[in-house]
């Protein structure tokens, strides 16, 4: 399988603009590193991991209807929606980047947070998959490092797993020395 390894450039057209994911990782790369895979968490996975706080507020935003009044209950699912629209964004801003120097995770909103595992550093890759995950063809990926301080641990809910952790263990194999590039 050493011969389906093909790094890619991300290409971000100049009308995106800089708060875009894709355009957030190609900042990042260095000018000569090579991408083999990006992913970002399956948005079945993000909806199901929601839904009992989406159901906890309905729930209580319909209590609150009928003890304290329709403004409360308005107030309670505006704060409620304002925080399922803050998860969501914060998934869609989330990328999983696999290149030929590190394994490189980005997310956050307002806040950027990057963190990276240079591949000689990893000690250990594991995959899991929830019940939900199975559902819906995710999975979350553990990665750790030498490091144990390091704020790296795993990349949640992965979309095309299968896909994403073959090139992982195709990029880990030829940092190793076992594959040609």
């Amino acid at each position: 399988m050493s011969g389906s390894l093909q790094a890619r450039r991300i290409q971000v057209p100049d009308r995106v603009r800089s708060w875009h994911p894709e355009r957030i990782v190609s900042d990042l790369l260095l000018p000569d590193e090579k991408v083999y895979e990006m992913a970002s968490p399956d948005w079945w996975v993000v909806t199901f991991d929601q839904a009992p706080l989406a159901i906890l507020g309905l729930l209580v935003s319909l209590m609150a209807a009928s003890f304290v009044g329709a403004l409360a209950a308005a107030v309670l699912l505006v704060v409620l929606t304002a925080a399922l629209a803050w998860r969501v964004l914060d998934a869609w801003h989330t990328r999983y980047v696999l290149t030929d120097f590190r394994v490189l995770r980005t997310s956050g909103v307002l806040d950027r947070n990057v963190e990276f595992i240079p591949w000689r550093k990893v000690t250990d890759v594991s995959l899991r998959r929830s019940f939900w995950q199975r559902l819906v063809g995710a999975s979350t990926i553990r990665i750790e490092s030498a490091n144990e301080a390091s704020r790296f641990r795993a990349m949640t809910d992965v979309r095309n797993p299968k896909d994403f952790f073959r090139v992982l263990q195709e990029v880990m194999a030829a940092f190793s020395g076992h594959v040609e590039l």
